[in-house]
């Protein structure tokens, strides 16, 4: 990774302290975005949103934000699948908040 990653991270995890500090149960809430031209159908952009929303939270989890075996206990045992994954700051857990779908 790089500096600028390096960086991100290190910014993300003083941020992410001072809320825990104030708030234990709070945490991110991440969500993927797709944009307007991408995927053909409905499907294929909730398909990428998903894919996002679980790539980004589990290189967050690769450097230290977040428990891996936790988000992928959460996405393995979400029924019905998912809109985004929140990272529990008190306990590093991930759970997934699920679909309305």
């Amino acid at each position: 990774m790089g500096q600028a990653g390096e960086a991100f991270i290190q910014s993300l995890k003083e941020a992410l302290e001072m809320v825990r500090q104030e708030t234990p149960e709070a945490g991110p809430l991440i969500v993927g975005q797709v944009l307007e031209n991408e995927g053909s159908t409905e499907r294929e952009r909730d398909l990428l949103r998903k894919l996002r929303t679980l790539a980004f939270a589990s290189w967050l989890a690769t450097h230290g934000l977040g428990d891996a075996a936790s988000l992928a206990y959460s996405i393995g045992t979400g029924v019905g699948g998912y809109e985004g994954i929140f990272s529990r700051l008190d306990d590093g857990r991930y759970e997934v908040v699920p679909s309305i779908q």
